[in-house]
């Protein structure tokens, strides 16, 4: 059973890989690069970021560690020395970097290239939000109520405009509807005086006949009474 135990053998006993790794992590000191397999490559840098954890804290009993770990002393005083100039700049972790490259000529395993991070990493500065003063919060919310109450004015003004065009138009119609009946009754008095002044004509035309028709009446009279006589 291995629990707890988050690391991966490597094919190797527990001595092998111990000298193996200590090995790596000394010549990637020594040389700021190396090249190997991805799960070799991974459990050097734990090893490798741990110790430059060590170098930054700087205490007796860190040194000691370090310089008990490295197979080379001189690498390790590089090291005590890199992690108070170059790595302490840098943000906890991210010390060292993985890039991967052509896999390995015959087997095909993934290869890559496992590389220290000695440049200072700039901080991200977070954005403040700036602050508004109370005036201008004052002011920008005034001005709001503003625009919003002359937005309620046009808009009222608009429905009043649309509201006197529709009475407009309704008060046309009716108008148009009252001119007809208006016309229809002139059309009927004039029809009804039509005929009254045809009657007139006619009861006027006989009586001048008539009249007309007396005197001759009376001259045959008067002739044949001379003519009795």
């Amino acid at each position: 059973m291995r629990h707890g135990k988050k690391f991966k053998k490597l094919g190797r006993p527990a001595s092998h890989r111990r000298a193996m790794l200590r090995n790596m992590v000394t010549s990637l000191f020594a040389h700021r690069a190396i090249k190997t397999t991805m799960p070799k490559a991974r459990e050097a840098r734990r090893s490798a970021e741990r110790l430059i954890r060590y170098a930054i804290s700087g205490t007796l009993a860190d040194k000691r560690r370090i310089i008990a770990y490295l197979k080379d002393r001189k690498v390790a005083h590089e090291v005590i020395k890199m992690g108070q100039e170059n790595f302490a700049r840098r943000p906890a972790g991210g010390y060292t970097a993985i890039y991967r490259i052509e896999p390995r000529k015959g087997d095909g395993a993934p290869m890559v290239l496992l590389k220290l991070l000695t440049e200072p990493k700039e901080k991200k500065k977070k954005k403040r939000k700036r602050r508004i003063p109370e005036p201008e919060v004052i002011e920008t919310v005034e001005a709001l109520e503003k625009e919003a109450e002359m937005e309620e004015e046009m808009l009222k003004q608009s429905e009043s405009e649309k509201t006197a065009e529709g009475a407009g138009e309704e008060i046309s119609q009716e108008t148009q509807v009252e001119e007809k009946p208006e016309e229809a009754e002139e059309t009927s008095e004039q029809e009804i005086e039509k005929p009254q002044e045809e009657e007139a004509a006619e009861s006027s035309a006989p009586d001048s006949v008539q009249e007309d028709e007396t005197p001759v009446d009376e001259e045959k009279k008067s002739d044949a009474e001379k003519s009795g006589e």
